[in-house]
């Protein structure tokens, strides 16, 4: 179920508790915030934490030569940032609107949005790039969401992924969590990507979550929630945080 967003009013009396999944962080740290302003009781839960992966062999880099680089998380722009102050002025295609902007920030000049999501990002490329001019490097995650490179160079790119980091899962979920699920006293999870999914899936299994509802920040990431005996699943109408907000208000 696609749900649209929803305006963000302070609410007069407290919702009722959420576990927020995301990993440790600036962002979880924000998101806490939002909840709180909108009247959730929210319990940190993250899910996976993010771990880096050793610099690429140096051939890997040809930023100078690259046609364009491909960003499909702000994570993986703070890791090319982290790593090195070349290609600034390469041009920049970024999965979505979070994304540009860390881009934006990290210093890149050519910033376009891709859509919100892969496929959207691919359709993007595929009408906007000259796929046979120039190599296209892609920088993320180890395991992406998605085929973005196949569909690319099922299209003729020359198409090179970059891992810079990794999603490990963590080995259980935090006490606090695990007591306000055992006492049904969640309202809902909140899952920000399809590996925080399959992570809760993994480690909430045999959990009674007859009274929460599942808010997922995409389709891919309500996929793993399905058969988890959650009253409810859905996910907001674009995969962005304040789409999943919206799904929690009108469905939390």
């Amino acid at each position: 179920m696609r749900i649209p967003p929803q305006p963000f009013m302070r609410p007069r009396k407290t919702r009722g508790a959420v576990l927020l999944t995301r990993p440790s962080g600036a962002p979880a740290e924000a998101s806490l915030r939002r909840l709180a302003a909108l009247g959730w009781t929210a319990i940190a839960a993250p899910l996976t934490f993010i771990e880096p992966i050793p610099r690429p062999e140096a051939a890997r880099w040809d930023l100078a030569g690259a046609q364009a680089l491909i960003f499909t998380s702000a994570e993986g722009v703070r890791r090319f940032a982290a790593l090195t102050g070349e290609g600034r002025g390469r041009p920049v295609h970024a999965v979505g609107a979070a994304t540009a902007a860390a881009a934006r920030a990290a210093g890149f000049a050519q910033v376009e949005e891709g859509g919100g999501e892969v496929g959207a990002l691919t359709r993007h490329l595929l009408a906007r790039l000259d796929l046979g001019r120039g190599p296209i490097l892609h920088f993320g995650a180890e395991s992406p969401a998605g085929d973005l490179g196949g569909a690319l160079r099922a299209a003729g790119a020359s198409f090179s992924h970059v891992a810079l980091y990794r999603a490990a899962r963590v080995a259980a979920l935090p006490e606090a969590a695990a007591e306000s699920l055992r006492r049904g006293e969640i309202r809902a999870v909140l899952l920000y990507a399809p590996s925080a999914a399959r992570a809760f899936a993994a480690l909430a299994a045999g959990a009674d979550l007859r009274g929460a509802a599942g808010i997922a920040i995409s389709a891919a990431a309500a996929e793993p929630l399905k058969g988890l005996g959650f009253r409810r699943v859905v996910h907001g109408a674009r995969p962005d945080e304040a789409h999943l907000l919206g799904a929690l208000l009108a469905h939390g």
